[in-house]
């Protein structure tokens, strides 16, 4: 015993241990972040490629979009189908004979609104946030930060047919983070130059995979918070906390979830607001039923951008009409 009490080969390795475990946490924030990072810059791109699509799409020949009037949309365009936008877009070109759109299942099932034209301005917001989309293995193995970096581009535009149509919300709006969508344009007199163009603000809000093991926990959306809600999601985290015993530390932990799962509703209001209560919830029930069974749960970022263009108008009658 007393050999024992005055021995110290391992120290070091009980040093390293101690050590090693806060800054592996640390990278795995650092990953996540990064993650994030890359997938705010293309909401970004998003924005601004719908934009220039809705610059020149508001005004376009409407027989390219199945007769819609031009400068008018028939809706917000919160939810819709991806594919149907790339099918109705390619429609009105010519290019198939079928204008309609595709149903697929999706994590939000609802129709798309505002007609053609803004199923083709969602169509070109799509593209660049298929980088993003989270690769199949995500879903079916185990949390790892080869998985979240995810491998073949392939399989990330195989999800992201699927993904982006639930995931991601595309409006145009009266001004910034405005909650009012605008479905009408004034056409310009294009001679009159002390008149500025009518303008297309588009917002863009896409629900970004967070997959980086410890990390989305600390970072990411609650899926209970996205079902129930922050308040009544604060009080079922604290039960939890609490239940370990109660003591002074445990308080203030509960306490911090309250107000983090607060604050990330507040902050990400407006981008909820764009899509609907029936996409937070299908979201946080697919993360709940994951963590349950066991599976890599379901956390997600709500990232949002906003892009500015005046439209594209054109002072005359086409053939078409």
């Amino acid at each position: 015993m007393r050999d024992l009490k005055q021995d110290t080969r391992g120290a070091v390795y009980v040093e390293f241990l101690i050590s090693f475990i806060p800054v592996f946490f640390m990278f795995l924030g650092m990953v996540q972040i990064a993650l994030m990072f890359v997938g705010g810059l293309a909401v970004q791109r998003a924005a601004a490629a719908a934009a220039r699509a809705a610059a020149v799409v508001l005004d376009d020949d409407p027989q390219y979009y199945g007769g819609a009037e031009r400068m008018q949309l028939g809706g917000g365009g919160s939810g819709g189908s991806t594919e149907g936008a790339v099918v109705g877009f390619l429609a009105g070109r010519g290019i198939s004979g079928d204008s309609g759109s595709v149903s697929m299942p999706g994590l939000d099932d609802t129709s798309s609104e505002g007609g053609a034209r803004m199923e083709a301005i969602r169509s070109a917001a799509s593209t660049p946030l298929m980088a993003v989309a989270p690769p199949p293995a995500v879903f079916v193995r185990s949390e790892s930060v080869g998985g979240a970096i995810g491998s073949m581009p392939a399989s990330r535009i195989a999800t992201a047919l699927l993904w982006n149509r639930g995931a991601m919300a595309v409006r145009i709006v009266d001004g910034p983070a405005s909650t009012t969508a605008r479905t009408s344009f004034e056409r310009r007199d294009l001679e009159d130059e002390s008149v500025m163009p009518d303008q297309a603000r588009v917002r863009v809000s896409y629900l970004f995979h967070c997959a980086v093991p410890i990390a989305n926990r600390w970072i990411c959306n609650d899926p209970l918070a996205l079902v129930l809600g922050a308040a009544t999601a604060g009080t079922i985290r604290s039960a939890q906390i609490l239940a370990g015993g109660i003591s002074l530390e445990s308080i203030q932990r509960a306490s911090a979830t309250r107000d983090l799962l607060a604050s990330r509703e507040e902050r990400d209001s407006v981008a909820w607001g764009d899509f609907g209560d029936s996409t937070r919830t299908t979201v946080g029930a697919i993360g709940l039923a994951t963590e349950m069974a066991g599976l890599p749960s379901l956390r997600v970022k709500v990232m949002t951008a906003e892009a500015e263009l005046p439209i594209h108008f054109a002072n005359y009658t086409y053939q078409s009409e």
